[in-house]
């Protein structure tokens, strides 16, 4: 698949690799979290596999009482390009009913192309009641802003989030 290639899916389209880690410049980086309804963390892992397409988002963040978003993430994306991957610390967190925005800086990640993410901010939306998915990261400044993710979501196939 090449840069401009989507895979087609459930009835959507999804962007290839490449595009998927494409940098988007956008708002600066802030370091706030909130949380609506009582929930202040979040855990677990989900997988979506696709034919020929394998992706991999682990979560563990909290909120604390000073309303400032600590945690981790990492993110595998398997597919027939390569793989990558990246890990990140969290240093937003937001929810509302039933969805989560988190968003932090890269530690450490590389595209399947050779790009390296290392110190960019990453963004994604999850929908975390009733069938799960998640969006496809968003990566470069406007990541920081607990924004959300790509519009691009995949469905959780293995495992999922928990809210508390």
């Amino acid at each position: 698949m090449d840069s401009g290639s989507v895979l087609h899916t459930e009835g959507r389209l999804l962007p290839a690799i490449q595009a998927s880690f494409a940098y988007d410049p956008g708002a600066p980086r802030t370091n706030s979290g909130t949380a609506a309804h009582g929930a202040s963390r979040i855990n677990g892992a989900a997988v979506s596999s696709l034919p020929e397409d394998q992706r991999r988002l682990s979560v563990q963040g909290k909120v604390g009482s000073d309303g400032t978003a600590t945690g981790n993430l990492s993110f595998t994306h398997h597919s027939p390009s390569g793989l990558s991957r990246f890990t990140a610390r969290v240093t937003c967190l937001e929810f509302d009913e039933g969805r989560t925005e988190v968003s932090g800086t890269i530690t450490k990640g590389e595209t399947a192309s050779g790009v390296v993410l290392d110190g960019k901010m990453v963004a994604f939306t999850l929908d975390t009641e009733g069938e799960q998915n998640f969006s496809l990261p968003r990566i470069g400044p406007g990541a920081a802003d607990c924004g959300g993710g790509r519009a691009d979501i995949v469905p959780v196939t293995q495992a999922g989030f928990h809210i508390r």
